[in-house]
């Protein structure tokens, strides 16, 4: 997931869904994706791999800058550079343009096993998240009163490994026939829509779920 878990889990007990909210506002739309369209309109019109990692790399550093003139946490701005870093240099080692977008592949790849996992011990993310900023009780899993909002918590979570499992079901054919502009756009277009439906359905399962949970709890 691109966005905080703490933008999320904020996003779920909001009356209204803000889309602009769930992806960070124009800022985190815009570290999210810039960075990626740069490197790829590059690569598209010049075939260069070099000036393509030059541009990606020098978007990337602008945006830091920005984050450190608004006096951003340093550990923000570091993670944010971060990962075009890695990927630029990821491709510049391997000579490949497609591998500027194999982090994304490993990081959907390590999200889909860990929210597997979690699911199979019973503690998925959502839960985690949503117990952290409602404070619910110890044990609310297993309360009959909570059983809507655990059900909708562990479907949300379900989404997102199908979200996932989508991207690299069709991004990992192309990273590994080297095709950089489609795997680029898919990239892009697999990127922050995808990741807003989802965080749309999201907030569509949960919220009302959470909000029978606080109307039942006042009643008493």
């Amino acid at each position: 997931m691109s966005a905080a878990p703490k933008q999320l889990g904020k996003q779920l007990t909001e009356e209204e869904f803000s889309f602009q909210a769930a992806l960070g506002g124009p800022r985190g739309f815009a570290e999210a994706t810039a960075p990626g369209l740069g490197f790829l309109v590059v690569f598209l019109i010049s075939s260069s791999l070099l000036w393509s990692l030059v541009v990606a790399l020098g978007i990337g550093a602008v945006l830091a800058v920005v984050r450190l003139i608004d006096r951003t946490a340093l550990t923000q701005v570091t993670a944010g550079f971060a990962g075009v870093a890695i990927s630029a240099l990821w491709a510049w080692k391997s000579g490949r343009g497609s591998d500027f977008f194999a982090l994304g592949l490993v990081t959907n790849l390590v999200l889909a096993v860990i929210f597997l996992l979690l699911l199979i011990v019973r503690q998925d993310p959502i839960g985690l998240i949503l117990a952290g900023t409602e404070n619910l009780p110890r044990g609310w899993r297993t309360r009959p009163e909570y059983h809507k909002l655990n059900r909708a918590c562990v479907r949300s979570t379900w989404l997102w490994v199908a979200l996932c499992a989508a991207r690299l079901l069709v991004q990992a054919p192309l990273w590994w026939a080297g095709s950089v502009v489609w795997l680029g756009t898919a990239r892009l277009l697999m990127g922050l829509p995808l990741f807003a439906l989802v965080a749309w359905l999201m907030w569509m399962m949960v919220s009302s779920a959470l909000t029978e949970v606080k109307m039942r709890a006042t009643a008493q």
